[in-house]
C-alpha cells in the first residue's frame, strides 16, 4: 500500500474509535440510577466526561478526529461541550489548582493549637482539627441527559463517516489477498496482537 492508502485505513480506524468513544458514552450515561449520592454521581461522571471528550483531543497522530463533527453543533451543544471538556482538562484527567478549589477550616468548634516537644526537646506548636475541601466541577442531570443526545447524534456521525472508507478498504484488501483479520494502516496480513479485551463490531 502507499502512503494514501496507509493514511486511508488509519483514518477509518479513527472514525471507528470515534464511534465507540460515544457508545460507551451512551452506555455509562444509562448505567447512572435515578437515585444517586453526590459522591457516586461524581464519581460516574469520571467514565462518563473521559469517553466522549477522547474524539475531541489532540490524538498520537497529532490530530483531533472530531473536530468536523464539533461544527455540526448548535450554539448551546456548543456551550455544553466546551464546559465538559473543561472539566475534562482541570477536574477529571488532571487536577488542576485553580481559585477556589482546595478550602481549609476547622472542624467543629473550631481551629485548636497544642504545644508538644520533640525528643531532642524543642517545643513544636501542632494545629488540630483541620478539614480539608475539595471542589469539583460537575454538570447537572438536564445536562446530562442533554449530552447522551449529543452523543448519540455525534455516534452517528463518525459511523457514517467511517462507512465513506470503509468500501475502498474492504476493495483493495480483498485484492491483496487479505482474508483474515488485519490491522488498519498496516501493509499485509499482519497478526492483531491480543491486548485487552477485543471489541467486535459487524457490518
Amino acid at each position: 500500500m502507499d502512503a494514501k492508502e496507509i493514511a486511508e485505513e488509519i483514518r477509518l480506524g479513527e472514525f471507528w474509535l470515534a464511534a465507540n468513544d460515544m457508545g460507551e458514552t451512551l452506555r455509562l450515561i444509562d448505567r447512572v440510577p435515578v437515585k444517586r449520592t453526590r459522591r457516586d454521581y461524581h464519581l460516574d461522571l469520571i467514565g462518563i466526561v473521559a469517553s466522549y471528550c477522547r474524539p475531541f483531543k489532540t490524538n498520537n497522530r497529532k490530530r483531533v478526529v472530531g473536530r468536523e463533527v464539533l461544527a455540526t453543533l448548535s450554539d448551546a451543544d456548543r456551550k455544553l461541550h466546551d464546559r465538559v471538556s473543561e472539566i475534562r482538562d482541570q477536574d477529571r484527567a488532571h487536577s488542576d489548582l485553580y481559585e477556589g478549589r482546595v478550602s481549609l477550616g476547622p472542624k467543629g468548634k473550631g481551629i485548636r493549637v497544642r504545644t508538644i516537644k520533640t525528643p531532642e526537646g524543642d517545643a513544636l506548636r501542632v494545629i488540630l482539627s483541620i478539614c480539608w475541601d475539595f471542589r469539583h466541577r460537575t454538570i447537572t442531570r438536564r445536562e446530562l441527559r442533554r449530552l447522551r443526545g449529543m452523543a448519540r447524534k455525534m455516534r452517528n456521525q463518525f459511523e457514517t463517516a467511517s462507512q465513506e472508507a470503509l468500501l475502498a478498504v474492504i476493495v483493495r484488501r480483498a485484492k491483496m489477498g487479505s482474508a483474515k483479520w488485519f490491522a488498519l494502516g498496516v501493509d499485509g496480513d499482519a497478526k492483531v496482537p491480543p491486548i485487552g479485551r477485543r471489541i467486535r463490531g459487524v457490518w
